[in-house]
Formats: C-alpha cells, sequence, structure tokens
C-alpha cells in the first residue's frame, strides 16, 4: 500500500513539474510522426543540391565497387599495371 502511494505521489508531482514541457513534446511529436499534419510546401532543389547528390550518388557507387575489387587477390598488381605507363610490368623492371 505505501508502494502505492509513494507512486502516486511521484507522478503527480512529475505531472506538476515536467506536465507542460511533456505537452509541447507530446504535440510536436505528433505533427512531425503523423504526415497528414505537415504543411505541404514546395521543396524545389537548388543545381547546387541536385550536384551534390549527384556527387555523393557516384561516390557510394564507385565505393563500392573499389570494395569488391580490392578483395581480389590480384587487385593490386593489375591497379599498379593499369596506372603505369603503356600497361607496362613494374615489377619487371629490375630485370633489363
Amino acid at each position: 500500500m505505501i508502494y502505492a502511494a509513494i507512486a502516486m505521489a511521484t507522478l503527480g508531482m512529475g505531472n506538476l513539474l515536467w506536465g507542460s514541457w511533456l505537452s509541447g513534446i507530446r504535440n510536436q511529436l505528433t505533427i512531425a510522426l503523423q504526415p497528414k499534419l505537415w504543411t505541404d510546401t514546395p521543396n524545389i532543389p537548388t543545381s547546387v543540391d541536385v550536384a551534390k547528390r549527384w556527387f555523393v550518388t557516384v561516390a557510394a557507387a564507385i565505393g563500392s565497387l573499389v570494395l569488391s575489387l580490392a578483395v581480389e587477390p590480384e587487385f593490386q598488381h593489375l591497379l599498379l599495371k593499369s596506372l603505369s605507363l603503356n600497361g607496362a610490368n613494374l615489377t619487371d623492371r629490375g630485370a633489363d
């Protein structure tokens, strides 16, 4: 019985102290979580926004491709060969 009284007293004090603050958060969450309450403002992206999104998309695609290739055992050798002049084999330089 005493625990129920303590719980009710704590609930009452919390409601008095934090009630208006919690109702404000509740109202904000209600608006944020229900799309039918959102205001319908047109959000037309600028050319800078489109360019940023394009670069992020391309970077994500290239990053995943490079990671997929990097797990191959011959990746480092093929990368060095493709970046060298005329595709020369860099490991054979000392043989001449």
